[in-house]
């Protein structure tokens, strides 16, 4: 008998809690899986109503309060989601579309703008059944395009915002033409010290987020033990877990933490986890074990290599929240550092701005300057700005680093005492940063032929991601202009996007965020600018 072909071939990956790293483990199993000859394509569903991830994680204007205090991570088309699909990238090196995230805000709009123009037919709308059947389009979609779609389902495991989604899969987990496997990334794993606390007590989470993925319709196969250090989980631990929950030993493996967090994929391999997922999913390969890490590897060793290397200290003034609303730009000065085989120092400022006198100290130690977005203390990053630039201090504007730096300039240079943005106060001169419609996603740049973000990129034409909504007065560039500043970048439209102050050692800003497209082994030439310009401020110190 004709065995039935495979169409449709699913890892899911689930977690016990949120923010516990699941997308650092989709991104890593899709990345092994890749290294194998796989076609691997990344989904992330998150099961709120609010229609993308931009919206998710918003911050007041005035208290520059980041709710969630996560990053919104931009997608090439404009699509805002959030710090997992920066992982996805990164780690699989290829850019994502807006149709990779979906939310159940996404999942009723089609559905009720299917209903509104008459493509739905006349009758009841029922949820377990028209919006699972919008779920399970979304996801056979992706699955006829690549070998295998690694799914990450967003918050905790059997959470009844995410019901539709738990739904369709397990209607289609019975398909004749699909094969899905399912990842449970646990809690943390903590054995306590000292005598004899039961095992049962020990791993009693895990089993108990094995209960709840079991009840959604999503038993695991692979069952992922998050814990800080691997050597602390016994045999016996491994042995219990997997007699509970009904599962082989070796389908039990760790999630350690990793620094740098692109050493995971390497951990995976050493318990053959490529092996399990292989099986699981019914891939046959004709070279399973060639190049399993490939660059990933390759990045870690020069990070490894540079952990001896010279220190470079970069002080980046953002937001008044917690740094994982930075995660790409902290990884890009890494990426920078790694390829030049430096230690990056990052020293956050903004927990020093009520001390005057300790952040001028701060700001004379540093090597490098980074000023991105964040309204809060933007007088006093004007002032830092006014000291990195009189002080020949290599600096990089990004976004709101940008408008700041025309404002300081326009004021302290061009003697336009009354330069002000439009966003954050009143006033009545067209020297001015003026609000603009939102602008979002990847844009042209062309820059000034020889210009020094030219040389760094090798090419005048560029294209950088966005997410703002200012741009520059024409009266307030050409007050730039005119008092020396280049203007070395516009976009297609007339907009200036790039300028340096020529008699500094390095002072580029830049309206775009450049750290989206840092990857590891391939940094952001702006980044690398700054890590070169470091290395000479430094020595030039000494």
């Amino acid at each position: 008998m004709m065995k039935r072909r495979i169409a449709h071939r699913i890892l899911v990956i689930l977690g016990a809690y949120p923010d516990i790293g699941k997308g650092i483990l989709t991104a890593s199993c899709g990345y092994i899986l890749q290294q194998q000859g796989v076609g691997v394509l990344p989904l992330k569903f998150d099961g709120y109503l609010n229609y993308n991830s931009g919206s998710m994680n918003p911050y007041h204007k005035l208290m520059d309060v980041l709710y969630e205090e996560e990053e919104v991570f931009v997608l090439g088309d404009g699509f805002e989601t959030d710090a997992d699909s920066g992982y996805y990238e990164r780690f699989l090196g290829m850019e994502l579309p807006a149709e990779h995230n979906l939310t159940n805000g996404q999942l009723f709009a089609k559905l009720l703008s299917d209903e509104h123009t008459g493509k739905l037919p006349p009758g009841e709308i029922l949820k377990f059944k028209h919006v699972r059947d919008l779920a399970v389009q979304w996801i056979t979609s992706h699955t006829s395009r690549t070998d295998v779609v690694v799914l990450e389902i967003g918050g905790t495991v059997g959470d009844p915002e995410s019901a539709v989604l738990y739904d369709a899969l397990r209607l289609m987990r019975y398909g004749a033409d699909v094969k899905i496997a399912v990842i449970l990334l646990t809690p943390y794993f903590h054995p306590m010290d000292g005598e004899g606390l039961a095992k049962s007590s020990r791993t009693k989470l895990a089993r108990q987020a094995f209960e709840r993925a079991a009840q959604a319709g999503l038993r695991p196969d692979l069952l992922a033990l998050r814990c800080i250090n691997p050597t602390i989980v016994s045999l016996s631990d491994w042995e219990f877990i997997a007699s509970d929950c009904g599962i082989q030993t070796h389908n039990i493996f760790v999630i350690p933490d990793c620094s740098p967090v692109y050493e995971l994929p390497t951990r995976l391999v050493e318990q053959r986890v490529h092996r399990q997922l292989t099986e699981l999913l019914s891939l046959r390969l004709t070279a399973r074990d060639t190049n399993l890490l490939g660059r990933l590897e390759t990045y870690c060793s020069l990070e490894r290599a540079g952990r001896d290397g010279p220190l470079i200290r970069i002080g980046i003034f953002g937001k008044t929240v917690s740094q994982d609303s930075f995660v790409s730009l902290r990884e890009a000065v890494e990426h920078a550092a790694v390829a030049q085989e430096y230690r990056a120092d990052l020293v956050w400022i903004d927990d020093l701005v009520n001390i005057p006198s300790q952040m001028a100290g701060v700001l004379h130690s540093l090597d490098g300057l980074i000023v991105a977005e964040g309204l809060t203390y933007w007088r006093e990053k004007i002032a830092a700005l006014n000291f990195a630039r009189t002080h020949s201090l290599p600096t990089l504007c990004i976004s709101l680093g940008f408008d700041l730096a025309a404002v300081e300039l326009a004021r302290n240079v061009c003697g336009c005492a009354d330069a002000f943005l439009e966003e954050l106060e009143e006033g009545d001169s067209q020297v001015r940063v003026q609000l603009a419609p939102f602008f979002a996603g990847s844009h042209n740049i062309k820059l000034m032929e020889d210009s020094l973000l030219a040389k760094l990129y090798g090419k005048d034409r560029i294209a950088e991601r966005h997410r703002h909504q200012s741009w520059l007065s024409r009266e307030l560039v050409d007050q730039l202009v005119t008092a020396g500043v280049l203007d070395s970048g516009y976009s297609d439209n007339g907009n200036l996007e790039v300028f340096d102050w020529p008699v500094h050692p390095f002072y580029i800003a830049m309206k775009a965020h450049p750290e989206f497209k840092s990857w590891p082994g391939r940094p952001s030439p702006p980044f690398v600018g700054l890590i070169q310009a470091a290395k000479q401020c430094q020595r030039s110190r000494v």
